[in-house]
């Protein structure tokens, strides 16, 4: 059931982005993604995780264990990790760097790297009510918010910016 939510979230969030590639023209130049726009209070311009975030209230991610030093390569392979758990962050996007795949406004980037990032679990129960048509009635009746994800703040972990630079989990 995660796996195939997960699914349906990727296919939105890539969607986002051929819509975006389709009906805008792109310049040749650098970042490869220069002409996505910023929605809402995004702090880049990733338009595929902008989407998912408006319809579901966040960004759903695999859970992960970082082990320090950490390749790329075994960061993206724990992306595929959903089966095991899933949760989602606020703010998504806190510390976000310019690549060359997304532009990042800087202003308030500072204040961002100086706040606390909460990491909330997603519930199994919530992954089992996408598949039930109560709640695609209470969508019909209701809009969008009838599946933002919960937060739970009791089983909610913290993420807090030390005064080195690194951060400590809470």
């Amino acid at each position: 059931m995660r796996t195939a939510y997960m699914f349906a979230a990727t296919l939105v969030h890539e969607f986002a982005h051929a819509f975006c590639k389709a009906y805008f023209e792109r310049p040749d130049t650098k970042p490869a993604q220069p002409n996505e726009p910023w929605l809402a209070d995004n702090r880049n311009n990733e338009l595929g995780h902008a989407v998912v975030l408006q319809i579901l209230g966040g960004i759903p991610g695999s859970n992960t264990l970082y082990r320090i030093p950490m390749s790329s390569a075994e960061v993206i392979k724990q992306w595929n990790y959903v089966p095991f758990g899933m949760h989602f962050r606020e703010p998504w996007d806190m510390w976000a760097k310019t690549s060359k795949f997304q532009q990042v406004i800087s202003e308030g980037a500072a204040e961002a790297n100086g706040k606390t990032c909460t990491f909330y679990p997603i519930a199994q129960r919530q992954i089992q009510s996408m598949y039930a048509k109560q709640t695609w009635d209470e969508v019909s009746r209701y809009g969008l918010d009838a599946i933002k994800l919960t937060k739970i703040p009791e089983w909610a972990a913290h993420l807090v910016p030390g005064e080195t630079g690194n951060y400590t989990l809470r």
